[in-house]
């Protein structure tokens, strides 16, 4: 039985243990924290719950294809497990007009007519747009071990997304200038994290919703990760928590992983599941990725999602009060001016607080550099500083909840890169701008035969679904094997 070591017990290493298991190996996984998950997770903090991943998960929707079947494969999802399906996807508001991301479409394109009929045109484009996306799936073997009349029929049934993704390559700035109602405007530019980020992304993530394939499985983050775990487990893996690889020893052209300590993994096998700018760390600057690092320094098409996450316990149930809101403010935080200030309530999980009252989070988008930059002093009195300011802004559009917010928790750039090993703090790989190419990787290192990376720097556009490079790599692996990789 040949042996599989994976690197770190992420969604990217638990999905590749598992599939590895089933195919036969034997494997350990190694995970320098001491809980499974990586960036899927949660945590806990004077009796309440904190939500650090799911807004929602793409491939929620039971229908035999790509994605859902990775996730019951792997235990993430079964029919035990409630999907809870919100009526919006958020909702926004500017200048007094409150607009709903409806789970009906008619709906939302009704709402954007009755605030601005002149622009009757672009709503009914872009509500086409929505109403004609498809599903995005991940092909269910990795690309490059097809061979042509897999890549031929692969080519043709994602022939609409190709021609999608040039239509929607456009900034969410760019593309707001289309609408001449300033409210429409505002609502396209602020949709998501960045204005140079391509609609693409808005139209893509909204679409899947109204299709009730990105809903939230109940008990959230933390609990999904527990049920991979669970089903690793089960399957005859081994984890070996607060086990940090230190370093990946190549001899020829064979890989080993060397645990802080000096102690050698004897394997056949290596999938570094962590972060790409890690796997290339533990080589020891010996091999390096053109492409990646041409991204990395190119941030005006790449820029990295990087923020503080404030998580509040709100001493009120917000029944009648909205759950999730983006308006307008003016605040200045971590140096640069806050235009929009996005709350989400997580009241639709009682467990995540005593009865009665509830958590809230606010996710603001700031610069690695900055808090690298401060000292220990300093850092501890930004975070501070800075969740008042929040507290104030919310205290004044939610006056029910005057005196009623406090500071639970504030997870900067530094916390994401001190606990999940991540790259400069970034909880997603890049950004997809209008001048984003998809950067594809094979999860090979010329030079390298018996490793195979995962993760979500391999299979942009980022998040959970690229869990999905885990069961890829376990099949390049399988085919070097000569085994049945197409069954895996």
């Amino acid at each position: 039985m040949k042996k599989i070591v994976i690197i770190g017990a992420g969604v990217a290493g638990l999905t590749a243990g598992i599939y590895a298991q089933k195919a036969g190996f034997e494997t350990e996984i190694y995970e320098q924290h001491s809980i499974t998950g990586g960036q899927l997770t949660g945590w806990s903090r004077d009796g309440f719950h904190i939500d650090g991943c799911i807004h929602w998960l793409t491939g929620t929707k039971k229908d035999d294809s790509g994605f859902n079947n990775m996730w019951y494969d792997t235990g993430a999802l079964s029919d035990d497990i409630e999907i809870i399906k919100h009526d919006s996807f958020g909702a926004f508001e500017f200048d007094g007009q409150r607009i709903y991301r409806s789970r009906d479409l008619q709906k939302f394109k009704e709402q954007l007519l009755q605030i601005s009929p002149e622009d009757a045109s672009e709503i009914e484009i872009l509500c086409k747009h929505l109403g004609d996306f498809k599903k995005i799936e991940a092909p269910e073997n990795a690309v490059d071990l097809m061979g042509l009349f897999e890549l031929m029929k692969l080519g043709k049934n994602s022939s609409w997304l190709l021609k999608m993704q040039k239509k929607l390559s456009v900034s969410a700035r760019d593309y707001s200038k289309r609408f001449k109602h300033s409210v429409l405007q505002k609502l396209i530019r602020h949709c998501f994290a960045f204005e140079s980020e391509a609609i693409f992304g808005f139209v893509a993530s909204y679409a899947s919703f109204i299709k009730s394939n990105s809903d939230i499985p109940r008990g959230g983050s933390l609990k999904m990760a527990q049920r991979m775990k669970n089903k690793y487990i089960e399957l005859g893996g081994k984890i070996h928590f607060n086990a940090q690889v230190e370093s990946i020893a190549v001899d020829g052209q064979t890989a080993k992983a060397v645990l802080k300590g000096g102690k050698v993994i004897e394997t056949d096998y290596i999938i570094p599941a962590c972060d790409v700018h890690t796997t290339y760390k533990l080589l020891g600057g010996k091999y390096s990725d053109k492409k990646i690092d041409r991204r990395d320094n190119d941030t005006a098409n790449y820029n990295l999602y990087t923020s503080t996450l404030f998580s509040f316990a709100i001493d009120h149930d917000m029944q009648g009060l909205e759950q999730n809101l983006t308006f307008e403010t003016d605040m200045e935080l971590f140096g640069k001016p806050i235009k929009v200030l996005a709350y989400r309530c997580y009241n639709f999980e009682p467990s995540f607080a005593p009865q009665g009252k509830s958590v809230m989070q606010c996710n603001i988008f700031c610069d690695y550099g900055y808090w690298k930059g401060l000292s220990k002093e300093e850092y501890e009195k930004t975070k501070t500083e800075s969740a008042a300011k929040i507290i104030a802004c919310l205290e004044n559009k939610i006056p029910e909840l005057g005196g009623k917010i406090r500071l639970l928790d504030a997870a900067t750039p530094l916390t994401y890169e001190r606990y999940c090993g991540s790259y400069k703090g970034a909880w997603m790989s890049w950004c997809a701008t209008a001048g984003f190419k998809n950067p594809m990787h094979s999860g090979k290192i010329k030079g390298i035969k018996n490793l195979f990376m995962a993760g979500q720097w391999v299979l942009p556009p980022r998040g959970l679904p690229t869990a999905i490079t885990g069961k890829w790599a376990v099949q390049r692996i399988a085919k070097k094997e000569k085994m049945a990789w197409r069954k895996i």
